[in-house]
């Protein structure tokens, strides 16, 4: 009876191993940007948005993300209509932690505008942009940094692994990928809210990447992990970009 029960005993502390443990063994906690982040809750999925101001739907965001062993593939169409169309293509190698690749699309109804950019390492940039259109030009990029910098795609891309979203307060280095300008942002948790999109309601968190002259941002991301994008705001352009679906791969 004696072995009887330190046998069960055993099987249960095996069980619980199994069960409790399973997160430790699969988690991929690395640092990114000055802030752990867990490579496992950044998952295969597509999520589609509609951009709304003043109540009314001027246009769609779709980001979509294929994760295999080696490396995070990040694909962004984005359309304001009447005003721009977007695409583009990241490459993030997973074992650097840097985007190694770009292609990106870029349609106004006055000019056409194509950029393909590398990186060795976080430091460097090659890449080279034609315009064309009613302007038309050829710019080139290759240069070594100082200071790490990072792609702005990056932070849509990676923020739902960010370990603890309540602890960001960073300022970062951020390379723009349609003007190929570098301009200083701060990540910063600023609080939590309820909000209702069309996709549901959900409990997030407020994370506020601001710029100095460039594009500000609200994010919304989900408190539960891996924390999703729900809604973006555009500061000062009084435009929501809202989450209308919940599909994963």
């Amino acid at each position: 009876m004696e072995i009887n029960r330190i046998i069960q005993r055993l099987g249960l502390h095996l069980l619980l191993i199994l069960i409790f443990g399973t997160t430790k063994l699969t988690a991929q906690e690395t640092t990114w940007a000055n802030n752990k982040i867990d490579l496992s809750n950044i998952l295969s999925r597509k999520d589609s948005f509609l951009m709304k101001q003043n109540g009314k739907t001027k246009g769609y965001w779709v980001w979509e993300t294929l994760k295999t062993e080696k490396q995070i593939k990040f694909k962004d169409i984005s359309v304001l209509e009447g005003v721009v169309e977007e695409q583009s293509t990241m490459i993030f190698d997973l074992k650097e932690l840097v985007t190694k690749k770009v292609d990106l699309k870029l349609k106004t109804a006055e000019f056409k505008l194509e950029a393909q950019i590398s990186r060795n390492h976080k430091m460097d940039m090659l890449a080279n942009y034609q315009l064309s259109g009613n302007i038309s030009r050829v710019k080139k990029i290759d240069t070594t940094y100082s200071k790490e910098v990072i792609l702005r795609p990056e932070i849509f891309g990676l923020i739902s692994g960010i370990v603890k979203p309540k602890n960001l307060d960073e300022n970062l280095d951020v390379f723009f990928l349609s003007s190929g300008a570098i301009e200083p942002m701060t990540l910063k948790y600023t609080g939590e809210e309820k909000i209702t999109v069309p996709a549901g309601a959900f409990e997030t968190y407020k994370i506020n990447l601001e710029a100095e002259e460039g594009v500000s941002n609200m994010i919304y991301i989900t408190k539960q992990e891996p924390h999703i994008v729900i809604r973006v705001d555009v500061l000062g352009q009084e435009m929501e970009i809202v989450k209308i679906n919940q599909s994963t791969y």
